[in-house]
């Protein structure tokens, strides 16, 4: 009798892991409602896009012109299942995006730090309004990625 309500606890055990997360309608996984979240509710994990990756800007365009890059160069993006996030001049910034379609991009929830650095901070500006107000993006190849606005683009080369 003991064997028998000891396979039964396990079996219990095991059907209730598997059922923390499962595939959803259009392959993504779903979070069970009261697993992992705080408040409770069932969320969505995002799926990986055709952008995701880390990469560092390569050249810049503000207005029609393109911009000198010294520093800037070192700024950094990392795409990830719509989450953005980067280190800039002299700040870091944080985001959500989301593609649409025939190349859109749409740009949610930006942040960037507050700290001053003399000198960088109207270069910096116009490099993060950038991505702020992003409308599209092109492929470059499999190995960059161009960022466009209205007032400019970016050019960020893929790190492999």
């Amino acid at each position: 009798m003991k064997f028998f309500w000891t396979v039964l606890c396990v079996c219990l055990l095991v059907a209730c892991q598997n059922s923390e997360g499962k595939e959803g309608a259009n392959g993504a996984t779903v979070v069970k409602k009261g697993a992992g979240t705080s408040s409770g509710e069932a969320r969505e994990l995002l799926p990986v896009t055709e952008i995701d990756g880390n990469y560092e800007l390569a050249s810049a365009e503000w207005d029609g012109k393109e911009v000198k890059l010294r520093s800037e160069k070192k700024t950094t993006f990392s795409l990830k299942r719509g989450k953005l996030n980067g280190k800039s001049l002299c700040n870091g910034f944080t985001a959500g995006f989301a593609l649409g379609e025939n190349n859109t991009l749409s740009i949610s929830e930006f942040s960037k730090g507050n700290r001053i650095c003399s000198g960088k901070m109207g270069k910096e500006a116009n490099l993060l309004s950038i991505i702020e107000h992003a409308g599209s993006y092109e492929l470059l190849g499999s190995t960059a990625l161009k960022v466009n606005s209205e007032k400019g683009n970016l050019v960020l080369r893929k790190l492999l």
